[in-house]
């Protein structure tokens, strides 16, 4: 596709890295010496992408620049120009551009010359164009025109298997070193990623600021652990390490109460955590707050930031296992805490031989 002047139309979801695609391509092809010009369809209203796109001569409008302005049209010639979100120009600014493909010239607002421009043009958009053709919100005549050569970029879910070496290059430049977990990768492989490569990159940078040496699954943000249902965990627990799937196994098959009666949102080692300190504090009748539950969970070497714990405490009062107190109260365990506490603790105890 880079060795041809034809059109190209990019399809694919936000953050799969449309424009890289279209920058790749223009360095690729011949026109790689002349200039690479792209453009946000999305974000001009219509007068002003006209004017944007195909400039406009000195008192064309109000506020309009002395000496008229080139556009970007003029600017992209002899190379690529890249208009992305194309399925958001309107109407008439697209009956503009079909001009200017098929004269390959463009005319300035308010002027009566034609230029002749050499352009090449790739257009991506995370709509379906056919869709918005049927229902009169897009010109069939462009989308023909602009369909020449379509290029569609999966999204990340759908190649799971190109997840860790984009993670990797993503990552290269970030100054930390950290390893994700055998659980943590198996995650990564079912992962809806609907922000795809941009989400993927984020969390690089996410993960880097922890300033862990390996990322176990509760160092995951917490936006990644809500989508995490029964039957995603069951996924993941079938696919990391025997020991860890044994365990797990046992939970699910002896201990049904704490999946279908308490769905709780993140790692239950968490929540027993939370609830063995608010215990001990109980004991030694002492008021227990984030706070020093932040720093307990630090000395631990646990990562918990304190809305974290926060969330976790919301939770389990709204199982009635704390009562969280006004003001600088605290949390305190409840008796139905403590009862469930002591089943866990007693079910730990039970299975650590299998472990």
């Amino acid at each position: 596709m880079a060795q041809s002047n034809s059109s190209i139309l990019i399809i694919g979801e936000s953050g799969t890295g449309k424009e890289l695609f279209a920058q790749s391509i223009h360095s690729a092809s011949k026109r790689n010496c002349g200039p690479f010009v792209a453009v946000n369809c999305s974000t001009f209203q219509e007068s002003l992408l006209q004017s944007e796109l195909f400039g406009y001569d000195e008192g064309a409008f109000t506020g309009a620049k002395k000496g008229g302005k080139m556009g970007l049209f003029e600017l992209a010639n002899n190379g690529t120009i890249f208009l992305d979100e194309i399925g958001e120009m309107d109407l008439n600014s697209q009956s503009k551009l079909l001009r200017v493909i098929q004269e390959k010239q463009v005319r300035r607002i308010s002027s009566n010359n034609v230029i002749d421009i050499d352009v090449r043009i790739i257009a991506a958009t995370n709509r379906n164009l056919k869709e918005l053709v049927s229902k009169g919100k897009f010109r069939r005549d462009l989308y023909f025109r602009l369909n020449v050569l379509p290029l569609k970029i999966h999204p990340l879910r759908e190649r799971p298997a190109d997840i860790f070496e984009i993670f990797e290059s993503l990552t290269y430049d970030i100054p930390c070193n950290f390893n994700l977990s055998d659980e943590v990768k198996e995650i990564f492989k079912i992962y809806k990623w609907e922000g795809n490569v941009r989400e993927l990159r984020n969390l690089g940078e996410y993960f880097c600021y922890l300033g862990k040496d390996v990322i176990e699954i509760c160092d995951l943000p917490e936006y990644i652990l809500d989508t995490i249902d029964e039957n995603y965990s069951k996924t993941v627990c079938n696919k990391v390490t025997e020991k860890i799937s044994k365990y797990q196994f046992n939970i699910n098959k002896d201990k049904n109460f704490i999946k279908h009666d308490y769905n709780f949102k993140r790692p239950l080692d968490e929540y027993i955590f939370i609830l063995d300190n608010l215990n001990k504090a109980y004991d030694l009748k002492e008021r227990i707050g984030r706070k020093s539950l932040y720093k307990i969970a630090l000395n631990e070497n646990r990562f918990l930031t304190e809305q974290q714990i926060r969330n976790i405490l919301l939770e389990l009062q709204e199982f009635g296992f704390v009562n969280i107190l006004v003001g600088r109260g605290g949390s305190v365990i409840t008796l139905k805490g403590i009862e469930f506490l002591k089943k866990i603790n007693g079910f730990n105890n039970e299975n650590s031989s299998t472990i």
